[in-house]
């Protein structure tokens, strides 16, 4: 919570949690996105109020909505819709639309995954995430898997930590081993 009112909002949930960072990653197959126009952003807007917070802000359209224009706190992830690259960081919180006085904050259909298929570069702790999922999953059929291996009589479980920390690091280990391998011995092109 300390870090959390120093730093960015949201930290712990963006950048330590596991189940936030799973989240981030299943939310770039989503079929839905928030983004807004920059143009109209840059141009039009005065207030910022999806960024920052706002008072109710006058709405110039003539059909405006009862729901536009709204007093709000600002993005909860301090995030500005025009310069959203993909869905991780998005919660789908609503707060900029309630709050843009020009519609310039849009909610889009768009193609299943188009975040992995347009560019998509990946970093260093989505790989992290990836393998340590894996590894739970490892984990989690761990009597199955050491009864393979003939060492079913093994115990893991939090009775016997300075035999089961070991395995359990070893289970975990196996998803990085394997990718390492295969990248090892696949042809580069």
């Amino acid at each position: 919570m300390i870090f959390s009112l120093i730093y960015e909002r949201r930290l712990w949930c963006r950048y330590l949690c596991p189940i936030g960072g799973m989240n981030g990653m299943f939310a770039k197959l989503s079929m839905i996105e928030l983004r807004s126009t920059q143009q109209v952003c840059g141009s039009q807007c005065s207030t910022f109020g999806c960024y920052k917070g706002s008072g109710v802000t006058p709405v110039t359209f003539a059909e405006a909505l009862p729901n536009e224009g709204q007093a709000t706190g600002g993005c909860p992830l301090y995030l500005h819709p025009a310069q959203l690259q993909d869905n991780r960081d998005c919660m789908l919180c609503m707060t900029c639309l309630k709050t843009c006085p020009n519609r310039s904050a849009q909610l889009n259909l768009r193609f299943p995954a188009s975040d992995l298929l347009d560019n998509h570069k990946g970093f260093w702790a989505e790989v992290a995430l990836l393998l340590l999922l894996l590894g739970g999953v490892f984990m989690h059929h761990a009597h199955r898997i050491l009864g393979w291996l003939g060492f079913g009589s093994i115990p893991v479980d939090a009775d016997h930590l300075l035999i089961g920390i070991p395995v359990a690091l070893v289970l975990l280990c196996i998803p990085a081993v394997l990718t390492y391998l295969t990248h090892a011995i696949s042809p580069v092109s």
